[in-house]
C-alpha cells in the first residue's frame, strides 16, 4: 500500500501503513502542543497486538517522518526534506540512520520511493535539478548494500525481489516538449535486465521472478522479462481508476472503482469491481462490490481463495 503525502516543499511516496508482505501494521499520530511537535509510531502485529511503539521529537523546522514498515517488523523513519533514513530494530530502539541523498546539494522539491523484501529495503531517490534518480538498497540494520543511478529525473515507483536478484524503477522525464516514461528492471547489482515505455506507481514480480505486474491510477501493463516483451496493457480511460492488482499464481487480480465521493477531506470509493486476467490478457469479471463505502482495498489470497479487504471489512470471493 502506498501513502503519497505532499509537504508544502516536497512530495513523499512511502510504502508503509501495511506491509502487504508480512501481518504486521504500523499507526502514526503526529502530535503538536505549546511548541513541541512528536511523532508517534506504532506498529502491530497480524493480530492488532502492539509490538512497540516510538515517540520521536522534532524540532520546530522539521518535518514529521514517514514510516516504512520492513518484513521484520522494524521501521524505517524517512525524512525527505532532511534526506534521513533512521532504521529501528522489531523492539523499536533505533540502530542507525542513512543519508539518503549524500553530497547532493539541497532542493525543496525532492522524492523517496521504498519497498523492503526479505531482509532489504530499497529506496528510488529523485531531485528536480538532477539528470538521473539513485536506487540504494539497505539491509534492515541500515548497511548501505548497494546504489546505482537509473535515467529519469523523477521517479514514480520502485518494486524489489531479493530472492530473484531483481529490482524494478518507474521514472519520467521531459525531452524538450515530449514526457518520456521508463520503467527498468535491474539485477542488484545495477545491471539492466530491460526497460520499457511504461511507468507504473504500484507492482510486483510474479513468484517465479518471470513477469513483471506494473500499474498507476489508470493504466496496467504485463512484462515477460524471459522473452522480454510487453505481453499486454489496458488503459481504463478516466472514469475508471486502480485500486490495486496482484499476482495469484499464474494469474492476476484487479480492484478498480468508477464511483467516489469527497467527504471532510477524505475520498470514498463506493464500489469495487474485481476482475482475473490471464498471462495472455484475457479476463473475467469476479464481482461488483458496492455494499459499503471504503478508502482502502488490498487483495489476499489464503488457499487458493480471494479475500478482498476492504478498510478492515474481509469479503471472500467466489
Amino acid at each position: 500500500m502506498k501513502t503519497i503525502l505532499s509537504i508544502i516543499f516536497s512530495v513523499t511516496v512511502i510504502f508503509g501503513q501495511v506491509n502487504n508482505k508480512t501481518d504486521f501494521s504500523v499507526k502514526t499520530n503526529f502530535k503538536e502542543n505549546d511548541s513541541k511537535k512528536v511523532i508517534e509510531v506504532k506498529v502491530f502485529d497480524g493480530k492488532g497486538e502492539l509490538l512497540y511503539k516510538i515517540n520521536k521529537a522534532l524540532t520546530s523546522k522539521e518535518t514529521a517522518p514517514h514510516p516504512v514498515l520492513l518484513d521484520n517488523a522494524g521501521v524505517v523513519l524517512v525524512d525527505v526534506l532532511a534526506g534521513n533514513a533512521e532504521f529501528y530494530n522489531p523492539e523499536g530502539n533505533k540502530i542507525s540512520t542513512a543519508t539518503l541523498f549524500g553530497k547532493i546539494p539541497f532542493a525543496y522539491e525532492r522524492t523517496v520511493f521504498s519497498d523492503p523484501d526479505n531482509g532489504v529495503v530499497a529506496f528510488l531517490i529523485s531531485q528536480h535539478n538532477l539528470i538521473n534518480s539513485i536506487v540504494k538498497i539497505y539491509n534492515n540494520s541500515g548497511a548501505l548494500l548497494n546504489e546505482f543511478k537509473v535515467t529519469g529525473t523523477y521517479g514514480s515507483g520502485i518494486k524489489i525481489f531479493k530472492d530473484k536478484n531483481l529490482v524494478a524503477v518507474s521514472t519520467y522525464y521531459w525531452d524538450v516538449n515530449n514526457l518520456k516514461r521508463i520503467t527498468g528492471i535491474f539485477d542488484l547489482s545495477g545491471n539492466p535486465v530491460f526497460e520499457v515505455n511504461q511507468k507504473f506507481d504500484e507492482g510486483s514480480f510474479s513468484q517465479n521472478g518471470n513477469y513483471f505486474l506494473g500499474y498507476d491510477k489508470h493504466k496496467i501493463f504485463l512484462l515477460d522479462l524471459t522473452n522480454k516483451k510487453v505481453m499486454w496493457e489496458r488503459n481504463f480511460g478516466k472514469d475508471e481508476y486502480i485500486l490495486t492488482a496482484a499476482f495469484n499464481n499464474n494469474e492476476i487480480v484487479s480492484v478498480t472503482s468508477t464511483d467516489a465521493e469527497l467527504k471532510n477531506g477524505i475520498w470514498y470509493n463506493k464500489i469495487a469491481v474485481v476482475r482475473q486476467s490471464k498471462l495472455n490478457g484475457s479476463d473475467e469479471l469476479l464481482s461488483v462490490l458496492n455494499e459499503r463505502e471504503f478508502q482502502h482495498a488490498q487483495l489476499i489470497f489464503e488457499n487458493d481463495k480471494i479475500k478482498v479487504l476492504l478498510d478492515d471489512k474481509p469479503v471472500f470471493i467466489e
